[in-house]
């Protein structure tokens, strides 16, 4: 069979074990074809113990699931099973069958050349990685890979690839950190071979690729064994489709790190239509014929899927806290949005990243954050006492901070969300202003109306009272408000 080769971190190669050069022989992305619920971390299910017993195990974390839980769950916590869903979701499912034979295909994610330091506490830290050496192994014993590396090692590491090799970018977010030099805010991804899309055929569905992905970085608190430089699942779904695979084939993760990808790849191959076909079949019984006429409507597997649509299409259009937008990182597909508590230094962090032309604020009444599909925050807002000494008459607030990553509808969503929040706390009114420029779209799509049109104020800074200009000053502006 073919198999999918997938370097995971190059930061994390290092600290990933054995010989970070040439990867792990005994790779555990090759278990993901293993079990009817593939989209388990390698080591679920029911684990011996020494008395002879078995124990359940839960299928995110692997620790044992509590004997007072169901019996049918498969995961310790609502924590684990919600990080389960939400991982899962996001890497999604292979939208077709392979055809012809299975293809041998490998991901590795090397620590990055030069940083393999990050990882010398790591117990499986082995140095540099030879990526001379790695590159030979992919081109000789796969059919696909794909190697992820830096932008400042991309042209040492492109002058030991092959003719043929194709370099896909992944846009993960500007940086905060002070530099003398701008940071970097994407990743090359290098990749070779694989399964080309033939358009022609009805029965592929996924025929657009794109070698581009926008992504935010959050921290995958809920992530086992988590590393420096681990993939979301996001990056781990585009990586394989730029390589086509599919059921049938085999990946290796060479640079395990934090097995993120083996869980990716074991939750996108895993077949769906076994439990499905259980379910329908539970539903359906002799026993109970008022069910059966109550599962009429699932039949199929494709009915099924096609009544879930609709409904959680009908909860979108009843109401603002969720709504559904192209997701701009994976061509075509869509996502979901909905609104996320967020602590003060979290939003401030990301306003920090986002926010085009001012820093965090120095305090705030509350915060609120949106986030997508897949757990990602894609856009915070603050609300605070108003800056106008006039407008702070103790039953108005503003908004002073919204910054989101350019993920279409978010800036609306917050500004609803912010505007509902200060009714709940007993506010009359809710201020902002926006800049010279700025058309204010999403104010107007929130319900927000404009009052009043402020002139260019010279600055802060006052000889009585010296203060440093923050890059805003001299910029006309637009006060716009959302009352009852």
């Amino acid at each position: 069979m073919t198999q999918l080769a997938l370097c995971d971190d190059p930061s994390r190669d290092a600290a990933a074990g054995r010989d970070t050069s040439c990867g792990d022989p005994r790779d555990a992305s090759r278990l993901a074809a293993a079990g009817p619920d593939a989209s388990r971390s390698p080591g679920t299910g029911e684990a011996s113990i020494r008395t002879g017993a078995t124990r359940r195990v839960c299928a995110w974390c692997n620790s044992p699931i509590p004997a007072a839980a169901r019996r049918d769950a498969v995961c310790c916590s609502v924590r684990c099973r919600q990080a389960r869903h939400r991982f899962n979701r996001a890497v999604g499912h292979a939208a077709r069958v392979a055809g012809g034979r299975a293809l041998r295909l490998a991901y590795a994610d090397p620590p990055y050349p030069g940083k393999a330091w990050l990882y010398r506490g790591h117990p499986d830290y082995a140095g540099e990685v030879d990526h001379a050496a790695l590159i030979g192994r992919l081109v000789l014993e796969y059919d696909g890979w794909a190697l992820s590396t830096s932008a400042a090692a991309l042209p040492a590491v492109l002058a030991l690839c092959p003719p043929g090799v194709r370099v896909a970018a992944w846009h993960r977010g500007e940086r905060p950190t002070p530099s003398r030099w701008p940071l970097n805010a994407w990743e090359p991804v290098i990749y070779r071979g694989g399964r080309p899309a033939d358009p022609s055929r009805a029965d592929v569905v996924e025929t657009r690729r794109v070698d581009s992905l926008v992504c935010g970085v959050s921290p995958l608190t809920t992530l086992p064994g988590r590393v420096t430089g681990t993939k979301p699942a996001a990056f781990c779904r585009w990586v394989f489709g730029l390589l086509g695979a599919a059921p049938g084939d085999t990946l290796d993760d060479l640079f395990p790190g934090s097995g993120a990808v083996t869980r990716a790849w074991a939750a996108y191959t895993a077949d769906t239509s076994r439990s499905d076909t259980v379910q329908t079949r539970r539903a359906v019984t002799p026993a109970d014929p008022s069910r059966a006429a109550r599962a009429g409507h699932v039949a199929s597997v494709a009915d099924e899927r096609e009544h879930v649509a609709r409904i959680r299409a009908r909860r979108v259009r009843r109401g603002p806290a969720r709504r559904v937008v192209p997701d701009v990182g994976h061509g075509g597909d869509r996502m979901s949005l909905h609104l996320v508590p967020v602590t003060f230094a979290d939003a401030c962090g990301f306003i920090a990243m986002w926010h085009r032309h001012h820093a965090p604020p120095r305090g705030m009444k509350f915060t609120v954050g949106v986030a997508s599909d897949a757990g990602v925050l894609v856009g915070v807002a603050v609300a605070g006492r108003p800056v106008a000494r006039q407008l702070d008459d103790g039953a108005t607030l503003e908004v002073t901070r919204v910054a989101t990553n350019g993920t279409p509808h978010a800036c609306s969503m917050l500004y609803a969300a912010c505007w509902r929040a200060a009714k709940a706390l007993g506010y009359r009114r809710l201020v902002t202003y926006t800049q010279q420029g700025e058309t204010g779209a999403s104010l107007r799509a929130a319900g927000w109306h404009v009052i009043a049109a402020r002139r260019a104020r010279p600055g802060w800074n006052r000889p009585s009272r010296p203060r440093c200009d923050r890059g805003t000053e001299g910029i006309p502006r637009t006060l716009w408000e959302a009352a009852p």
